[in-house]
């Protein structure tokens, strides 16, 4: 060991910048730059823990370049490396003076060395995320003014210039206590386990950021504003994330899922990208270190998708390649349906609550709501079917009895709604044609519409449709004027004689109703 290095002592836990600038000062040398000079190496070097300035500094010292290890911080741009963890700009402290002031003064008393020179600048002073002293249990205090360029990082001067302002600082220290994560954060420091097995997954400025920003969120809402926020703010926010985010990856995910029911129940306005607040902004920043934050956008996107209405084409920290889940407003545009009719057929499908007050925000599977817009697209409801086949209500209603009308069963109603059921175009189309294709008399001279051809036949309308369905009739015409079976002309003289009163067992009589519909009364008699 040197001369110089007997002028003072390296401590546990100090930074080799620290150390420098300490002997520099001790040295009479106005700054620590300057005794770089003279020495021959750069003093910005040992502050980004260059290679070449730490050996020849540790040879200065005449000690093994392994006992200032511990002391370096390695990085001058965007990813600093202490104590064998991570940190990024966001999460360091270097240019503005950072310190305790109980700490620096008690150097003095406790601490070896030349007298003057006995305080020295902690590594964990540097890290954002420990803003208490645990020791004295006050706030570190952080200098009003950025040192002048040649006095950066010198912890010596700086401390010099801080030095009046000290007993001050001290009468009004307030009692703080380190929130949880400044414990969890010193114990990564350390090499030590804490149990937060997920966070110790993750590098440990994500793992910091994750914790403010959560907690931040939780405590001041999601679009917070961290601009007026100072020590006691940042801690609680800090000890609030890491209270929550110590549960892991589950954890995290069920804080995404309370954010996104928030907006599904409608009482945000916010859009998409917006629901998580300032952690979107954040993981949507373009930064160097942003395939950091891979593992954070990977839940995120996951959840979102797993809860919005994303569809191919959209982007969530990647580009969305199928959709799994429709709002009503969503499948309403996709599938140009109107709103209020989407909403109805999906109520009555049991997909959505009758007394949904979501908004449109309800997620229905994406699935589901295709089945329903393909059921819609091959089926009508009884209106449709009665203005397609040109009938009334009460004929439709005989039609579908009589089975030449069958609904389709493919949409299910929840139990205790209301079904309205649908009807295959395929089955109106067929019966259609099939009564089209029995015309073959294109003079309609003496031939009448259905409804007074059953009068006068006095037979029911089934048996009057299943009769041209038959091709017995050798005179049936189709009025272009009309639609569907209103277009039908027969001759009820020839119809008569071919109508099938008999039936086995029973002898049936016929009455016509005030409203035109026949009702079939039979007798039944006991051979």
């Amino acid at each position: 060991m040197s001369r110089l290095a007997e002028l003072l002592p390296f401590h546990a836990g100090e930074t080799v910048a620290s150390y420098f600038s300490r002997l520099a000062a001790a040295c009479g040398y106005e700054s620590a730059r300057a005794f770089a000079f003279h020495l021959q190496l750069q003093f910005h070097g040992l502050v980004a823990g260059r290679e070449k300035d730490l050996e020849t500094f540790a040879a200065v010292l005449d000690m093994p370049r392994s006992l200032l290890s511990p002391g370096v911080i390695v990085g001058d741009k965007s990813i600093y490396q202490l104590s064998g963890q991570q940190l990024s700009r966001h999460e360091i402290q270097r240019l503005r003076f950072r310190f305790c002031p109980f700490c620096v003064s008690e150097d003095e008393s406790l601490c070896g060395g030349r007298r003057g020179f006995r305080a020295y600048g902690r590594l964990h002073w540097h890290v954002s995320a420990i803003r208490t002293c645990r020791r004295h249990g006050v706030h570190l205090v952080s200098s009003a003014e950025l040192a002048s360029s040649p006095f950066q990082h010198d912890f010596a001067a700086n401390l010099a210039a801080e030095y009046p302002k000290i007993p001050e600082y001290i009468a009004s220290a307030e009692a703080a206590k380190p929130d949880n994560l400044q414990t969890y954060v010193e114990k990564r420091l350390k090499g030590v386990k804490s149990g937060a097995d997920w966070l110790d997954s993750l590098p440990l400025f994500v793992a910091i950021r994750l914790c403010e920003i959560v907690g931040a969120s939780l405590l001041h809402g999601n679009l917070f504003r961290s601009s007026g926020f100072g020590n006691r703010e940042w801690s609680a926010s800090s000890g609030a994330g890491y209270d929550l985010l110590e549960g892991g990856e589950p954890a995290f995910r069920q804080y995404l899922e309370a954010q996104l029911d928030e907006f599904h129940r409608g009482a945000s306005s916010r859009g998409k990208r917006s629901i998580f607040g300032r952690l979107h902004y954040t993981l949507a920043h373009k930064t160097t270190t942003e395939a950091a934050f891979d593992p954070i956008r990977d839940i995120v996107r996951d959840v979102a998708i797993d809860n919005l209405a994303l569809a191919p084409g959209d982007e969530f920290f990647g580009p969305i390649s199928t959709r799994r889940y429709h709002t009503i407003h969503s499948a309403s545009k996709t599938h140009g349906i109107p709103f209020e009719r989407l909403n109805k057929l999906l109520q009555d499908a049991g997909l959505l609550p009758s007394d949904s007050s979501s908004g449109g925000r309800k997620l229905i599977e994406a699935q589901a709501v295709d089945r329903i817009v393909r059921v819609m697209a091959t089926t009508l409801n009884q209106k449709e079917v009665i203005a397609k086949l040109g009938v009334t209500r009460k004929q439709c209603r005989l039609l579908i009895n009589d089975g030449l009308l069958k609904s389709s069963g493919e949409v299910r109603p929840r139990v205790g709604s209301r079904f309205i059921p649908r009807y295959l175009i395929e089955n109106v189309t067929s019966l259609l044609e099939s009564l089209r294709s029995a015309v073959n008399c294109p003079d309609m001279s003496g031939l009448h519409d259905l409804r007074t051809s059953i009068k006068r036949c006095r037979c029911t309308f089934v048996e009057a449709v299943d009769l041209i369905r038959s091709g017995k009739l050798s005179k049936v015409a189709w009025d272009e004027s009309h639609i569907g079976l209103a277009a039908l002309r027969v001759d009820p003289n020839e119809m008569r004689p071919l109508i099938v009163r008999e039936h086995r067992g029973c002898v049936g009589s016929l009455r016509i109703g005030a409203d035109d519909a026949v009702v079939e009364e039979r007798s039944v008699f006991a051979h």
